[in-house]
């Protein structure tokens, strides 16, 4: 491994530990051996992973882009203080996006829609099949959002799609209705900070505002914060405000 690569996770455990305690470091690495040890735990999110690799093969190949791979945020240029709260890049399927996108109960047109942890741009593509007013991706690691970049070049121009190269916990909404999508993206700590910070610009101009968490294992997050769920099943949750 690169000197670099070395240097870059290094300064993420250090932030990991300043933020969250030694107590998520060890859980950290812990979870990063038991990963790498043969068992039938890790067989089965080997079948995972591998899955999701094929899927984003089938995708990529059929669409002429790069938008796949499982990535540690260790290997990448993080911009803003927040290296510590965020997860490793993986993007959502289009299945996945389908499924949660059904359950929405307001009209996409004249909506925006804003991806908190975008990657490489995959579901801004996918959103851009639908009828919404912005698209926009609010990436903060470097080599992905260059990535988006370099995939909306590929594409046939959509104005629509705005790619935001910064940090969720600082990026400010676009007025008017919003369909606001994370993808399992953020640690507790900021997914705490992003539920609160969304429910106060809400407060402070009410307007149809939904939240579609794929892989929501942190949901629950958001309803201590003060949001309700309206839609769920296992690969998916959709919010509004209470």
């Amino acid at each position: 491994m690169a000197w670099k690569q070395w240097k870059q996770k290094g300064t993420r455990a250090w932030a990991v530990a300043r933020h969250q305690g030694l107590s998520a470091l060890l859980r950290r690495a812990s979870a990063w051996v038991r990963h790498r040890l043969p068992g039938r735990d890790n067989a089965a999110a080997a079948s995972y992973f591998d899955e999701r690799r094929a899927q984003d093969a089938a995708f990529d190949a059929e669409t002429g882009l790069d938008t796949g791979g499982i990535i540690d945020l260790g290997d990448l240029t993080i911009t803003g203080p927040n290296a510590a709260l965020g997860n490793a890049y993986m993007a959502t399927t289009p299945d996945e996006f389908a499924a949660g996108l059904a359950a929405l109960d307001l009209p996409v047109e004249g909506m925006s829609f804003v991806d908190l942890g975008s990657g490489k741009g995959r579901t801004l593509f996918l959103a851009a099949r639908h009828p919404f007013a912005r698209i926009i991706g609010v990436e903060f690691a470097r080599e992905l959002h260059e990535a988006a970049l370099a995939n909306l070049a590929r594409l046939p121009a959509d104005r629509r799609i705005e790619l935001v190269h910064g940090d969720a916990a600082t990026y400010s909404l676009p007025e008017g209705p919003l369909l606001l999508f994370i993808y399992n993206a953020f640690d507790r700590p900021l997914m705490a900070r992003i539920a609160a910070r969304t429910l106060d610009a809400w407060r402070a101009a009410p307007r149809p505002l939904r939240v579609l968490l794929i892989n929501p294992v942190l949901a629950e997050v958001w309803l201590a914060a003060g949001w309700r769920e309206i839609a769920h099943d296992p690969s998916f949750s959709l919010l509004a405000p209470d």
